[in-house]
Parts: structure tokens; C-alpha cells; sequence
């Protein structure tokens, strides 16, 4: 027999029934049916949360066994946890959890394995517009130019290039407005912002087959951000230092972004 678990109740549900029954048994491969799937609502996604005892218990347990962790998307963007959850956990909605349950047990650990590499969340500052990265970005680089400067209000900006395909709205795509400027080659790029709070999500160029360039900024988790190139330093400010033998460093655009695609992939192998 299979089962999934819902921890819907507050109180001492997770540390409790989940804590002291459920994982020991789990644990100790005595607990009867095999458990596919767990899904958390409420305060019960903080056991979720890197670092907490049960959970890295459960995470554990979960890549053993190919046990789907998942939290509720709306519970853990309102309490700021969807970034700094336990490795293989993931957070979505019951249409995410029955497509999970439903696919064959063998491709599990291989999705729960991309999902803790590549899967990254973010939105914009007041909460509205909500995304995740399905996949991996193609690279990331610290921008000099004016542009960047005044989209930034800061010293420079930061890019995060990843294919299109690979970005998924999953709140406020109906507040998401764009403003199309031109850069110096003349080239179109969209500019897509909060209309409520005013936060830069992302710039597209204008044809559809290209990647877009997500503001690193508006990640949940920007930790693992890791820059390998510094472009338009020209127009850089002076008072910014920038350690040019750890970065690839540009005067102005780099001809082909080739090289810098391939510093991002072997900096995150």
C-alpha cells in the first residue's frame, strides 16, 4: 500500500506524529506502507527549513527512500522560507503535488537531484510577483554600464541569464508591466517590473528564442550567486575595486558571451 501524508493541523503535528511515529519508523524501515509523498501547510513547513533537526532527519529519508517533500507555496512565501528549504524539498500547490505523486518512481531521485541544484525562487520587493527557476542559468555577470546604474539605482547591476523556458510566473504575472528602451547597438530590450512596487524582475530582448536576464537582486536566496565576469568597467564607478584577477573583466560589451558561459559551468559543476 502507498500513502502521502498532509500535515494541515498546528499544534504538535510535525513534532509529534511526524517527529517521534513517522520518521523513526521510517527510519527503522517499520512503518508499513510506503510512503510516496508529504505535504505541509501552516507554521508546519518550518520543519522544512534548513537546519532543523526533524527535517534534515526527514530529508535524509526522503533521498533514500524517493519521498516527495513538498511545502505550500502560498504558506512558505508569506512566512520567507521558500529559498532555505531542506535539500530535495520543494514547495507548490495541489496540482504540483498530484503531477509529482503521479510520475514513476524511477524518475524521482533524478528530479528531486535538479530541483535542489537548479530550482531557485524570487519576486519583486512587496510580494506581488513571484517566479522560479526551473532550470540552470546560462551565467552571471556585474554590469558597469549607465543602464545598469540607473535601473539598479546603485553602482552597477547584476545579470542572470537563463532561457525563457526555464523561468515560471507563479504569482502577479497579471502585475508585471514593461517599459522598452534601446541600448547602444540599437538593439530592443523589455524591461519588465511590479507596476506596485516598482522592482526590476527581468530584460528580454525582443525576440522570443532568446534567454532574459533575471535582476539577481530580486532572488529569495542570493548566496550562491557567484559573478565570473565584470562588463562596461569604462563606465564603472571609480570608487568601486574590482579584484581583476579573480573576475574576466570587460571595458565595454564582451564579443561572445561563449567564454563567460562556459567560466558559469565550470564554476558550478
Amino acid at each position: 500500500m502507498k500513502v502521502a501524508y498532509i500535515f494541515s493541523s498546528q499544534g504538535h503535528t510535525v513534532s509529534y506524529k511526524l517527529g517521534k511515529m513517522i520518521l523513526p519508523q521510517l527510519e527503522e524501515h517499520s512503518h508499513g506502507p510506503e510512503v510516496v509523498g508529504m505535504f505541509f501547510f501552516e507554521d508546519n513547513n518550518y520543519v522544512l527549513v534548513r537546519g532543523d533537526p526533524i527535517g534534515e532527519r526527514l530529508a535524509k529519508v526522503a533521498r533514500e527512500q524517493n519521498i516527495m517533500l513538498m511545502g505550500c507555496d502560498q504558506c512558505c512565501w508569506e512566512r520567507e522560507i521558500d529559498g532555505k528549504l531542506v535539500e530535495g524539498a520543494t514547495i507548490g500547490c495541489f496540482p504540483n503535488l498530484y503531477e509529482g505523486l503521479a510520475e514513476p518512481v524511477t524518475d524521482r531521485p533524478r528530479r528531486l537531484a535538479m530541483n535542489a541544484k537548479h530550482e531557485h525562487t524570487g519576486g519583486c520587493q512587496c510580494g506581488a510577483v513571484r517566479y522560479c527557476l526551473t532550470g540552470a542559468a546560462r551565467m552571471l555577470y556585474v554590469c558597469h554600464c549607465r543602464d545598469c546604474q540607473k535601473q539598479s539605482s546603485s553602482a552597477f547591476g547584476m545579470s542572470l541569464i537563463v532561457d525563457r523556458a526555464k523561468v515560471e510566473f507563479t504569482a502577479g504575472l497579471d502585475r508585471l508591466r514593461t517599459w522598452d528602451t534601446r541600448g547602444d547597438d540599437a538593439a530592443l530590450k523589455r524591461c519588465a517590473f511590479c507596476v506596485d512596487c516598482g522592482t526590476r524582475i527581468y530584460h528580454a530582448p525582443e525576440s522570443e528564442d532568446e534567454p532574459i536576464s533575471i535582476k539577481a537582486g530580486s532572488l529569495d536566496d542570493t548566496g550562491w550567486l557567484r559573478p565570473v565576469a565584470q562588463i562596461w568597467l569604462k563606465s564603472g564607478q571609480p570608487w568601486v575595486g574590482v579584484d581583476r584577477d579573480r573576475f574576466r573583466c570587460f571595458e565595454q560589451e564582451p564579443d561572445d558571451e561563449a567564454e563567460l558561459e562556459s567560466l558559469w559551468r565550470k564554476s558550478n559543476d
